[in-house]
């Protein structure tokens, strides 16, 4: 388990948030993933909960062994096997220390590499043995900071689908630096995005359907924004009222770009600015009120102008 409360530290004399009030806690058995721009507090995070640097303000627990993944260098030369059996505990018996290693070739398919010295294998297949290196002991916590976002999608995904599978069956708890927010929805039971060193939202990957906010919108891509008013008790959109709990009197309409749909009846009227086809879908930018939206369709436009709706149901509001 990781437990932190209201944890901060100042990166240099000038008082810059490296964390900013942090709290958290993560179960015991819980993958969380960690999602933010460049420079935002995520490694710093991690470094925080493996006891790398202190907080100035607040406390830090972490139960159980924690290991934090970090890619380092194999020897070329070095037999794959030998070194793993290397890395596992002295205490355990060779016997096991080798039955330990054929586990884990097993586990993430590599089997044929351990007599292989290290300088034969490709980029993936040395990240699966790295990988091995640290669950080898099993340890309870693992910190990663996204340790294949260089490898190419198949491997990456080939090496989660056998990472998380691993973790889930063992109750190991996770916490995972990521820039890949499928990945994240996938394998996370819960998600946090950060800005400035402070978490904008924290929850499941099913409420970052609806995000908190404006940043975390477009962090997570959405692109279709449309400030509306409320009157009375409802939010009045140039499609029909919407209804929704905001005590706010002033919003953003999120349109998702699947939440759209062609109607000769709607009141409204898109210039279609550009068609591109995806491979399940064409991605459609259209222009309205010197705005641009972009929404996805089973077929491209055949004119250059296009009534079109959004599905209330499927939109949300956002503070504005």
């Amino acid at each position: 388990m990781i437990q932190i409360h209201h944890a901060s530290l100042k990166y240099d004399h000038r008082g810059i948030a490296g964390l900013s009030d942090i709290t958290l806690e993560v179960k015991t058995g819980e993958i969380v993933s960690v999602l933010g721009p460049n420079g935002c507090g995520k490694s710093t995070l991690l470094n925080l909960i493996a006891g790398k640097i202190k907080p100035v303000t607040g406390t830090v627990q972490c139960s159980g062994k924690l290991h934090q993944f970090i890619l380092r260098d194999i020897p070329s030369d070095m037999n794959v096997q030998k070194y793993l059996v290397s890395q596992v505990d002295p205490s355990i018996d060779d016997e096991k220390k080798i039955q330990l290693t054929r586990d884990f070739a097993d586990i993430f398919e590599f089997t044929f590499q351990l007599r292989q010295n290290a300088g034969q294998l490709s980029q993936g297949q040395r990240q699966k043995v790295m990988l091995t290196a640290e669950l080898i002991n099993h340890p309870d916590v693992l910190l990663l900071d996204e340790p294949f976002v260089h490898l190419d999608p198949y491997t990456r995904k080939d090496i989660l689908d056998a990472l998380f599978t691993y973790v889930k069956n063992r109750g190991m708890t996770i916490l995972w630096v990521t820039h890949d927010q499928e990945d994240a929805m996938k394998f996370s039971n819960r998600m946090i995005v950060m800005q400035h060193g402070k978490f904008e939202q924290v929850g499941t990957p099913e409420a970052f359907l609806r995000p908190r906010n404006l940043f975390v919108a477009l962090f997570l891509g959405q692109k279709n924004f449309l400030p509306i008013k409320k009157f009375g008790d409802s939010w009045r959109t140039p499609w029909g009222s919407l209804h929704d709990h905001f005590v706010e009197h002033e919003a953003i309409l999120v349109i998702p770009p699947d939440a759209w749909v062609v109607d000769d009846k709607s009141p409204t009227r898109f210039k279609v600015i550009s068609s591109t086809v995806q491979p399940f879908y064409w991605e459609i930018t259209l222009e309205w009120e010197e705005k641009n939206y972009v929404l996805r369709l089973k077929h491209p436009p055949q004119t250059p102008f296009i009534n079109i709706r959004p599905m209330l149901d499927q939109c949300f509001l956002i503070p504005l």
